[in-house]
């Protein structure tokens, strides 16, 4: 990952908006960095491509009742980035 501070703390485009469909989820990289994105009510979520529990690309998941589920094992993840629910 870069750590320039001016590059960091700046904006950068990922992706255009055609290219996140509502429910979509979408792997992008940035500065070095695996990125996630998914579109929740219209609003577009950006977080790191990595699944806390055993470390699965989110990205290859799908967008489920509102949560960003994990593909390996169910996990869901709200739109503050929280896991909501663990199936098990």
């Amino acid at each position: 990952m870069i750590d320039d501070p001016v590059l960091v703390n700046d904006w950068h485009p990922v992706a255009q908006t055609p290219d996140l469909p509502a429910n979509g989820v979408l792997a992008r990289r940035l500065l070095g960095e695996e990125l996630v994105l998914w579109r929740l009510d219209g609003k577009v979520m950006a977080w790191q491509d990595l699944c806390v529990h055993r470390g699965t690309r989110l990205s290859q998941g799908d967008v489920q009742a509102g949560c960003l589920v994990c593909p390996y094992h169910g996990w869901r993840f709200g739109r503050d980035g929280g896991c909501v629910a663990i199936p098990s």
